[in-house]
């Protein structure tokens, strides 16, 4: 239903989606949550994901950074200071969505959490 609702981009759903990504008691409709919000809001998102990026949970985290790719220049700082995560599974999603980025990006380089461009 949530990603039924994020390819609507219905932003009636925006407050409903918010309160699943940061309030639901499931571990895993959280992710999807997140990932709905970042699709209906695009780079409006951004504050609800620097939020949800502190996240206790790791599979929030992975989704924030996944969701970031889609932003464009609006979430590369962010993901640049995700490449940090104490989670490996999200580090590395951090480091593939600036990878993406790059590749959609003629001209920026990513090779490491070190040199992630700003």
């Amino acid at each position: 239903a949530l990603k039924a609702l994020a390819t609507l981009h219905d932003g009636e759903a925006v407050e409903k989606v918010r309160h699943l990504a940061f309030s639901d008691q499931s571990a895993f409709v959280r992710p999807v949550a997140v990932s709905a919000l970042a699709e209906i809001l695009g780079p409006e998102a951004i504050g609800d994901l620097e939020r949800l990026a502190g996240d206790g949970n790791a599979l929030v985290r992975g989704a924030v950074a996944s969701a970031l790719a889609s932003l464009g220049d609006a979430g590369r700082g962010l993901l640049a200071r995700m490449t940090g995560d104490e989670a490996q599974a999200v580090s590395r999603q951090a480091q593939e969505s600036l990878a993406t980025m790059a590749s959609q990006s003629p001209g920026v380089e990513v090779t490491g959490p070190g040199q992630v461009p700003a």
